[in-house]
């Protein structure tokens, strides 16, 4: 950005930079710029999201329109909670081998099994 500016006034961006401080109105009037820029970009990404008269939709805008819009529904990763059900430091090798053959046993597939209820605590 800094380059483009500095290309446009023709000026070195050194200039640039110490116009962003020396002039109080500068640095605002780029923000305003920037503003309006990304309001233009994001009219036009929407607008290609949702198709006009003239055009369809455009899948690959209407992606990444959500996944930063809504990134609680539409990002690739998604984050995974694990409940810890035992401490497994205090059991002995025999049970913990018992709860990991359950685990492999029920279908889950990842070797963890929530261990048997002791009622006797």
């Amino acid at each position: 950005m800094r380059a483009q500016l500095a290309s446009f006034f023709d000026v070195s961006t050194a200039t640039i930079k110490t116009w962003k401080h020396e002039h109080a109105g500068f640095l605002p009037a780029l923000k305003r710029g920037k503003d309006e820029a990304d309001a233009t970009v994001t009219h036009s990404l929407y607008r290609r999201a949702v198709g006009d008269a003239d055009h369809l939709p455009d899948t690959a805008a209407c992606i990444f329109w959500l996944k930063n819009r809504r990134r609680d529904l539409w990002r690739d990763r998604m984050d995974s909670t694990v409940k810890v059900v035992r401490e497994v430091t205090t059991m002995t090798d025999d049970k913990l081998q018992n709860v990991i053959r359950r685990g492999r046993s029920n279908g889950s597939g990842n070797g963890v099994a929530e261990p048997e209820q002791s009622h006797n605590r």
